[in-house]
Protein backbone atom coordinates (compact mmCIF):
# COMPACT_ATOMS: atom_id res chain seq x y z
CA UNK A 1 0.00 0.00 0.00
CA UNK A 2 3.15 2.53 0.56
CA UNK A 3 4.58 1.97 -2.17
CA UNK A 4 0.83 2.75 -4.02
CA UNK A 5 0.68 6.15 -2.26
CA UNK A 6 4.39 7.24 -2.84
CA UNK A 7 4.48 6.35 -6.35
CA UNK A 8 5.17 9.73 -9.08
CA UNK A 9 1.89 8.29 -10.59
CA UNK A 10 -0.32 8.64 -7.70
CA UNK A 11 -1.01 12.64 -7.87
CA UNK A 12 -1.93 12.61 -11.93
CA UNK A 13 -4.37 9.45 -11.01
CA UNK A 14 -6.44 10.98 -8.59
CA UNK A 15 -5.91 14.83 -10.60
CA UNK A 16 -9.13 14.13 -12.45
CA UNK A 17 -10.94 13.08 -8.83
CA UNK A 18 -12.55 16.13 -8.74
CA UNK A 19 -14.08 15.56 -5.10
CA UNK A 20 -10.71 14.03 -4.24
CA UNK A 21 -12.45 11.11 -3.27
CA UNK A 22 -9.67 8.30 -3.86
CA UNK A 23 -6.93 10.46 -0.90
CA UNK A 24 -10.05 11.05 1.14
CA UNK A 25 -10.95 7.08 0.99
CA UNK A 26 -7.09 6.55 1.36
CA UNK A 27 -7.05 8.77 4.70
CA UNK A 28 -10.37 7.17 5.97
CA UNK A 29 -8.80 3.34 5.06
CA UNK A 30 -5.13 4.17 7.25
CA UNK A 31 -7.71 5.21 10.13
CA UNK A 32 -9.82 2.99 10.63
CA UNK A 33 -13.20 4.05 8.72
CA UNK A 34 -13.21 1.09 6.35
CA UNK A 35 -16.89 1.53 5.24
CA UNK A 36 -16.34 5.14 4.32
CA UNK A 37 -13.35 4.02 2.53
CA UNK A 38 -15.01 1.41 0.49
CA UNK A 39 -17.61 3.38 -0.25
CA UNK A 40 -15.38 5.80 -1.31
CA UNK A 41 -13.38 3.35 -3.30
CA UNK A 42 -16.33 2.07 -4.88
CA UNK A 43 -17.95 5.16 -5.98
CA UNK A 44 -14.85 6.34 -7.72
CA UNK A 45 -14.61 2.99 -9.68
CA UNK A 46 -18.07 3.32 -10.87
CA UNK A 47 -17.86 6.97 -11.55
CA UNK A 48 -14.20 7.00 -13.32
CA UNK A 49 -14.92 3.41 -15.06
CA UNK A 50 -12.80 3.03 -18.05
CA UNK A 51 -10.20 5.51 -17.28
CA UNK A 52 -6.62 5.48 -15.14
CA UNK A 53 -8.50 7.41 -11.99
CA UNK A 54 -11.26 4.45 -12.00
CA UNK A 55 -8.51 1.62 -12.25
CA UNK A 56 -6.14 2.70 -9.48
CA UNK A 57 -10.11 2.72 -7.66
CA UNK A 58 -10.10 -0.56 -8.26
CA UNK A 59 -6.59 -1.56 -6.97
CA UNK A 60 -7.56 0.05 -3.40
CA UNK A 61 -10.52 -1.43 -3.56
CA UNK A 62 -9.63 -4.95 -3.78
CA UNK A 63 -6.27 -4.11 -0.90
CA UNK A 64 -9.35 -2.47 1.43
CA UNK A 65 -11.04 -6.02 0.96
CA UNK A 66 -8.60 -8.02 1.65
CA UNK A 67 -7.23 -6.33 4.35
CA UNK A 68 -11.13 -6.54 5.37
CA UNK A 69 -10.77 -10.24 5.27
CA UNK A 70 -13.17 -10.38 2.13
CA UNK A 71 -10.69 -12.44 -0.07
CA UNK A 72 -13.14 -13.53 -2.94
CA UNK A 73 -14.56 -10.07 -3.30
CA UNK A 74 -11.22 -8.74 -3.79
CA UNK A 75 -10.55 -10.66 -6.66
CA UNK A 76 -12.69 -8.77 -9.46
CA UNK A 77 -11.32 -5.47 -8.47
CA UNK A 78 -7.61 -6.94 -8.27
CA UNK A 79 -8.11 -8.52 -11.77
CA UNK A 80 -9.20 -5.55 -13.39
CA UNK A 81 -6.74 -3.29 -12.06
CA UNK A 82 -4.37 -5.96 -12.85
CA UNK A 83 -5.62 -6.13 -16.47
CA UNK A 84 -5.74 -2.12 -17.20
CA UNK A 85 -3.40 -0.27 -14.49
CA UNK A 86 0.46 -0.32 -16.49
CA UNK A 87 3.72 -0.77 -14.61
CA UNK A 88 3.89 -0.77 -10.95
CA UNK A 89 -0.02 -0.78 -10.37
CA UNK A 90 -0.34 -3.61 -12.44
CA UNK A 91 2.40 -5.04 -10.60
CA UNK A 92 0.69 -4.59 -7.57
CA UNK A 93 -2.72 -5.61 -8.06
CA UNK A 94 -1.46 -9.01 -9.70
CA UNK A 95 0.84 -9.97 -6.35
CA UNK A 96 -2.41 -9.04 -4.10
CA UNK A 97 -4.42 -11.14 -6.84
CA UNK A 98 -1.97 -14.02 -6.84
CA UNK A 99 -1.52 -14.45 -3.33
CA UNK A 100 -5.09 -14.49 -2.74
CA UNK A 101 -5.36 -17.44 -5.49
CA UNK A 102 -2.85 -19.40 -3.67
CA UNK A 103 -4.82 -19.11 -0.61
CA UNK A 104 -7.54 -20.57 -2.39
CA UNK A 105 -5.66 -23.68 -3.68
CA UNK A 106 -5.73 -22.29 -7.46
CA UNK A 107 -2.10 -22.23 -7.77
CA UNK A 108 -1.95 -22.49 -11.56
CA UNK A 109 -3.70 -19.52 -11.88
CA UNK A 110 -1.98 -17.91 -9.22
CA UNK A 111 1.37 -19.00 -11.09
CA UNK A 112 0.18 -17.10 -14.44
CA UNK A 113 -1.23 -14.11 -12.63
CA UNK A 114 2.12 -13.54 -10.75
CA UNK A 115 4.06 -14.33 -14.00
Amino acid sequence: MAAVMLAPDFQPYTALDSNRVLPRSLAAQLTGDLDTARNGFEQAAEVHNGTETGDLACLLLGNLLLQSGDQAAALKPLRYARERCDGMFAGYAGYLEGHVLIGQDEKNRAGKVLQ
